[in-house]
């Protein structure tokens, strides 16, 4: 359904992009070391991850706007968690 690819880290600003079967295409913008980011279809926003509304260590939320797939916006987040987390064992 979709490839999640690597992020571009700035010290500002971080994004991955995701394309979708069919050829529709996502971004996730932000903060994505500390889940704290937008993800993105056209400029508007699609899903909110955020670390912010949690306490618990490792704990984050995703926020999906209606009309959209929860399912896959779930699974995007964890997919950039999880590339995050693969790259800093490299390191």
């Amino acid at each position: 359904m979709a490839t999640v690819h690597k992020a571009v880290f700035s010290p500002l600003r971080h994004r991955a992009v995701i394309d979708l079967s069919g050829g529709r295409r996502l971004e996730a913008v932000g903060n994505l070391i500390d889940k704290d980011f937008e993800i993105l279809d056209g400029g508007q926003a699609v899903a909110r991850v955020s670390r912010s509304w949690f306490r618990v260590r490792d704990t984050y939320g995703v926020q999906v706007a209606p009309g959209e797939n929860d399912a896959l916006m779930i699974c995007i987040a964890i997919c950039l968690d999880r590339i995050h987390h693969d790259e800093e064992r490299k390191h």
